[in-house]
């Protein structure tokens, strides 16, 4: 099979979805991968490293498209993208159908065989993890004084207790940035609307996070106390309302160490 992949054209994404290594064990088992030129330079692997894989460099998409049977990326695609799209081409990446009407139309209307990766981790996506750890850890940058936060540091120090810490989800999103938190010293409170996933939350990560169920009475009720909110619930892009309000949001403690009304 031709496997293609090529640089992805959403801002600011620097992922690969085939490393050097993936690419070698297609191209020992007899596939050819075609590899658009830069595809990696912002993941730390070069265009070299994907040509001793096996892989044959392309300049960009086009070729990618025109040549490969498989594409293979990251995101979705995008409106550039969608006049280079064959009929009977397998594309597999994470396209999140429910929330792009107009990808799935195109999709169809060009009989494209389109599998959505988000969809086919039998564990739960690898994106997810990451997301969850790096939000946890983009939280502790923004509470800094330097970055315009309170000036609170996520662990404490000795005579001074961590942050307050609110996750809102359980999944694995939100059971990532409560590992991170909770590691760094930070109390946590984690909430979900299953219970069955909560009580397996408190087998897995350390004693000091707290469970309670996720409503919007109980994240009225601990806002108060809370540092740092992170919300790693996956909410339907139709849903106009919030679990929390602009109004509840006031509840908090403000820089300065008082709240404003």
């Amino acid at each position: 099979m031709i496997i293609g992949t090529f640089k992805e054209l959403k801002p600011g994404e620097s992922r690969v979805v085939l490393t050097p290594t993936e690419v070698a064990e297609l191209t020992g088992g007899g596939h050819t991968v075609l590899i658009g030129k830069g595809t990696g330079e912002n993941a730390g692997f070069p265009d070299q490293s994907y040509a001793e894989a096996g892989a044959e460099l392309r300049d960009g998409m086009e070729e990618i498209y025109a040549e490969a049977e498989l594409i293979v990326k990251v995101k979705e695609i995008l409106p550039e993208e969608y006049h280079l799209l064959r009929e009977g081409q397998i594309l597999f990446t994470c396209l999140h159908p429910a929330a792009n009407r107009e990808e799935v139309n195109v999709l169809l209307d060009k009989k494209v065989i389109a599998f959505t990766a988000e969809d086919t981790h039998q564990y739960g996506s690898p994106n997810g993890e990451v997301a969850g750890k790096l939000g946890a850890l983009w939280g502790a940058h923004y509470l800094l004084s330097v970055n315009g936060g309170m000036g609170k540091l996520v662990g404490g120090i000795g005579g001074v207790p961590g942050i307050q810490a609110l996750v809102i989800g359980a999944g694995i999103v939100g059971r990532s940035a409560a590992h991170v938190l909770s590691s760094l010293g930070a109390r946590v409170t984690m909430m979900d609307v299953n219970i069955g996933v909560l009580r397996e939350a408190q087998y897995l990560l350390p004693k000091g996070v707290d469970t309670m169920f996720s409503n919007r009475s109980n994240i009225r009720q601990v806002l108060p106390h809370v540092d740092l909110v992170m919300n790693c619930v996956k909410w339907p892009k139709h849903r106009k309302d919030h679990l929390i309000t602009r109004d509840m949001l006031q509840l908090m403690p403000q820089k300065g160490g008082y709240r404003r009304h």
